[in-house]
């Protein structure tokens, strides 16, 4: 019955316009009526729970065309992941494209989780051979990494869009009130300029924050901070939050891979330099890093015995600990703490963002949070760090007015 159920809910997905009924032994196992939308015919086949996870994906790379959903990666589990495929509205298998797929999600994921996709791929007829397999499951691609890099790109741009953050109120199919743009020009602006040593390690490289282009509405519109955690301000169509210490991490882990693969990360000289104790198994992961530590800004060298001493440090933030970071950050890599993470740049890059960020509970001025926002929104990826956790929450002022009984 499986298999049926299967073979139905295949074609179920691909062929909106047509209803679908499968009975086995009296008993009705599937029945979708004709006409659905595609979240809506998801939710009858994979379940409202699952179809409630998922955003869109729509993207060209030549002549490919990339089209479905995939889920939000705060969503995505080890387990019980689907990913059903289509090419020209023919469903097929390919390990290596869900693979392709997958790795739109770098830096966006745990380790080993797995997130359900379903996407359609239209490509020239030619350039796709469907006569490879008994049952005609496989496909030949002429031009494949073409199209795995298609997918890749298809999955990461879903990614980085506002609506792959998480919805203050879940993520119910059919509850949004459709796309909840962020453009620069909704940012909240920056106030009258604070002295430039408060907030310069938010803004750019010369210590400058760099204002939007805002609209008159948006350019006075307030910021706020909840819980000495949280930042909170009113978008052009919604309320959207953002969990400082998530959006740093972002931050940082993107500067770190620009600044590890170009060599040219900036670090302040210490008056007294600091000495670190370190276990055995520590010292080992700061002989192993070395180069890598330095080209983030760790100076350090050997003081003899198992300690270390720090001659320069990275200033990401001015509640910067130095010291602590630096003991954080190899005891994670002593005990493999982002040990899934298969790239040796990206599992550094992540390690030291996740403790060099500014943490919740921290009291961060105006100018800061700004700051901060702006540096966010310029980010590859915003809406997710690097633990998977979504590092913005929206709340849409439709969703809004329901809940007040407005609508």
């Amino acid at each position: 019955m499986r298999a049926a159920w299967e073979i139905v809910a295949t074609f179920a997905i691909a062929h909106l316009e047509v209803g679908f009924e499968l009975t086995v032994d009296a008993v009705g196992r599937l029945h979708v009526p004709a006409g659905q939308d595609r979240i809506s015919r998801l939710s009858s086949v994979w379940g409202h729970d699952l179809a409630a996870t998922l955003i869109p994906v729509q993207h060209a790379g030549g002549a490919v065309l990339v089209e479905g959903l995939v889920q939000r990666p705060a969503d995505a589990r080890p387990t019980g992941r689907r990913a059903q495929l289509y090419v020209n509205g023919r469903p097929f298998r390919d390990h290596f494209l869900v693979r392709a797929a997958e790795a739109g999600y770098r830096s966006a994921i745990r380790p080993g989780d797995r997130p359900s996709l379903l996407l359609f791929l239209t490509v020239p007829g030619s350039d796709v051979d469907v006569n490879v397999h008994p049952a005609k499951l496989e496909v030949r691609f002429r031009e494949r990494g073409i199209i795995e890099q298609a997918v890749e790109d298809a999955v990461r741009q879903a990614l980085g869009r506002i609506e792959a953050a998480t919805s203050v109120w879940g993520n119910g199919a059919g509850r949004e009130s459709g796309p909840f743009d962020l453009p620069p020009e909704a940012l909240p602006a920056r106030s009258p300029a604070p002295p430039a040593d408060l907030f310069a390690p938010f803004g750019t490289p010369d210590g400058q924050l760099a204002a939007p282009q805002a609209e008159p509405h948006s350019a006075t519109a307030p910021v706020a901070q909840l819980f000495d955690t949280y930042i909170i301000f009113e978008a052009t169509d919604g309320l959207v939050l953002v969990d400082q210490h998530s959006a740093h991490e972002r931050v940082l882990y993107e500067q770190a891979i620009r600044e590890l693969e170009s060599g040219s990360a900036s670090s302040q000289r210490l008056l007294l330099p600091i000495t670190v104790e370190l276990t055995d198994e520590e010292l080992t992961v700061v002989e192993t890093f070395g180069d890598t530590l330095r080209r983030i800004g760790f100076e350090v060298e050997p003081f003899g015995g198992r300690s270390v001493v720090l001659h320069a440090v990275p200033a990401p933030h001015p509640k910067f600990d130095a010291a602590q970071c630096f003991r954080e950050m190899v005891s994670d890599l002593a005990r493999g703490r982002f040990g899934g993470w298969a790239n040796r740049l990206e599992r550094f890059a992540a390690t030291y963002a996740c403790r060099a960020a500014v943490k919740g509970g921290a009291r961060l001025g105006d100018a800061e949070m700004r700051g901060l926002l702006l540096r966010l929104f310029e980010t590859e990826l915003p809406p997710h760090d690097v633990h998977g956790r979504s590092t913005i929450v929206r709340l849409t002022r439709e969703e809004l007015e329901r809940r007040f009984g407005r609508r």
